[in-house]
């Protein structure tokens, strides 16, 4: 426990100092030690999908989503990553289970609306639209 303690302390200053492939790096360290760490999966996840490895990057999301089923913010990501995938269905329903785990999600309202502007369901658009910038605008 210490050592990957030390890890996610490593990974942070990599983080921080914009080393985002160390970091990677280092994740993935912390999750070959404990393949159930919850912050190991999601933020390796998130870091892969931003480098465009969306294969990975969807392993270690759905992995981070079986540990903690209740996080809205890996579902939202997860959605992020079927979005970028081209599975627009996979996308609004993880971001719908986001949203069923935190209905003050802006992100995810935001997401939603832009799939529903694209495919031309336009009160459902603006309805999340509405339902986001208002969750922005909340103190």
């Amino acid at each position: 426990m210490q050592r990957i303690h030390k890890l996610l302390s490593k990974a942070k200053q990599h983080l921080a100092s914009g080393n985002r492939d160390a970091a990677i790096g280092t994740f993935r360290s912390i999750v070959a030690i404990d393949p159930r760490h919850l912050d190991g999966n999601y933020l390796l996840g998130s870091l892969l999908a931003e480098a465009g490895a969306l294969g990975e990057a969807e392993h270690y999301l759905k992995a981070a989503a079986d540990i903690h089923p209740a996080s809205p913010f890996v579902w939202n990501n997860l959605g992020n990553v079927y979005l970028l995938r081209g599975d627009e269905g996979q996308a609004l329903s993880a971001w719908e289970r986001a949203l069923a785990n935190d209905p003050n999600l802006a992100e995810a309202w935001s997401n939603m609306g832009l799939i529903h502007h694209r495919h031309g369901r336009l009160d459902q658009a603006e309805d999340c639209m509405k339902r986001s910038t208002a969750l922005r605008d909340t103190p």
